[in-house]
């Protein structure tokens, strides 16, 4: 059964999985973390499709604490519509694939807060950027991680970036994307045309 389990792509594989591949598959990825830096005891990791797969990353490693960051549906669609991503995220490229995934993606994490609720923090962005100090402390807690001021001073730290918001993360918090949508009406307008998403960007608190 463990070597049929082997043998079978992802998802399809995991009801197969027993305890011990559970174990080779965790200490692999350790492993791998480990090896990029052996100083650091706790990582994070921020790939926009991890949101699919929480019940696959709490079934490995049962204490890991999942930050939802919950934006403005045209904010965020928007954003995703002007990163350069790479085409392996090919749905951002076109605004209506965009606004489906993200359709798809608030009925994921609809179904994950049934199952891990408690273990899913939701931050919404905007009032991250409005209140930083705040919500950070917020966080901290909720990870049972201990505070320093030097939190709010990101610019001091000089590790390399590799993800497409590498801009982002070189400049001081901002505020001047929130409600930036509204000066891309021909945009919003094509999004707004698909019912489900207008209705999900009319009662943004899901």
């Amino acid at each position: 059964k463990n070597q049929f389990a082997k043998n079978k792509k992802y998802p399809s594989s995991i009801k197969y999985i027993d305890d011990k591949i559970i174990d080779e598959l965790s200490n692999e990825y350790i492993q791998y973390l480990t090896s990029l830096n052996s100083k650091v005891k706790i990582f994070t990791d921020k790939l926009p499709g991890n949101f699919i797969r929480i019940g696959f990353i709490k079934l490995l490693f049962p204490n890991a604490k999942i930050i939802h960051c919950k934006r403005h549906p045209l904010d965020n669609c928007l954003s995703i519509f002007f990163t350069n991503f790479s085409d392996k995220i090919d749905y951002s490229f076109n605004l209506d694939n965009i606004a489906y995934y993200y359709l798809g993606y608030t009925q994921i994490m609809s179904h994950w807060k049934k199952i891990f609720n408690n273990d899913i923090y939701d931050i919404r962005y905007e009032n991250l950027v409005m209140e930083p100090e705040k919500n950070i402390r917020s966080l901290f807690k909720y990870c049972n991680l201990e505070w320093s001021d030097k939190l709010l001073n990101h610019l001091s730290n000089k590790r390399p970036v590799q993800t497409a918001s590498v801009m982002q993360v070189r400049q001081p918090i901002y505020q001047s994307s929130i409600e930036k949508a509204k000066n891309y009406k021909k945009i919003t307008n094509q999004l707004l045309s698909i019912s489900d998403f207008k209705l999900l960007s009319e009662n943004y608190n899901f």
